[in-house]
């Protein structure tokens, strides 16, 4: 698989960079990790007044300052490893090099804001994401690396796109290391036509606190057995 990982030198990138280090058995089956910063354009007022070249060795000082051990630590790590540099709009640079190379799968750092914060503050991770159609992994900050297993949860409602992300964990268990655990999470809405007791005044049927529930897992059971059992057939818990 292919890795495109954008750096910017922040602790969240840098996260994303220990987080690779340490997943041996991604490394089987990976074949580049692409590390890409982006350089923002200096305004040409400023540009202007400045000696030829010298925005651009800056630049490029501040990119192989950015680069040059993130790849230094992951080609110690056994990745092979290939960087760019590009100037301009972040996400646009992101996104353009993703349809260049076509990843499966893009990692990104998140300052973890809400995503309306993240839309309202222009978060990079939150329009890549938007932009692009490739899988992402995203990292927080204060998220840790699982030294054991590691525990992934999947909300799944039926819907094709729930069962997209069903298909790539399957596809890629090296992302979740050694022996993960799968957590199936579907979240359901009350049946508008079921009556509980404390509304059985109105002369329906009432219903017993226990008869309610079971019949709210129904929708449940339905879209997640077919599921957990495919699973359990391949021995992942």
């Amino acid at each position: 698989m292919k890795i495109l990982l954008p750096l910017d030198g922040s602790v969240y990138s840098k996260k994303a960079i220990n987080y690779l280090s340490h997943l041996e058995d991604i490394k089987k089956f990976t074949n580049t990790v692409f590390l890409v910063n982006v350089q923002k354009k200096i305004p040409s007022s400023i540009e202007n007044k400045l000696k030829n070249g010298v925005v651009e060795e800056l630049q490029n000082a501040e990119s192989r300052a950015i680069l040059k051990p993130a790849k230094k630590k992951l080609e110690e790590a056994g990745y092979k490893v290939k960087t760019k540099v590009c100037f301009g709009r972040a996400t646009e640079n992101i996104v353009k090099v993703s349809k260049e190379i076509k990843p499966d799968l893009i990692i990104m750092g998140s300052h973890g804001r809400t995503p309306v914060k993240g839309l309202l503050f222009g978060s990079k991770t939150s329009s890549v994401l938007a932009s692009t159609k490739a899988p992402m992994l995203v990292l927080r900050k204060e998220s840790q690396y699982a030294e054991d297993r590691m525990r992934v949860g999947i909300c799944i409602d039926g819907s094709e796109y729930s069962n997209a992300a069903i298909k790539y964990a399957q596809q890629h268990m090296q992302l979740f290391g050694k022996d993960p655990i799968f957590y199936l999470i579907n979240v359901i809405t009350p049946h508008s036509g079921l009556i509980i007791p404390e509304v059985s005044a109105f002369g329906a049927p009432a219903m017993t606190k226990e008869e309610f529930e079971r019949e709210q897992r129904i929708p449940f059971d339905e879209k997640v057995e077919p599921i957990y059992e495919e699973l359990r057939s391949k021995d992942i818990e």
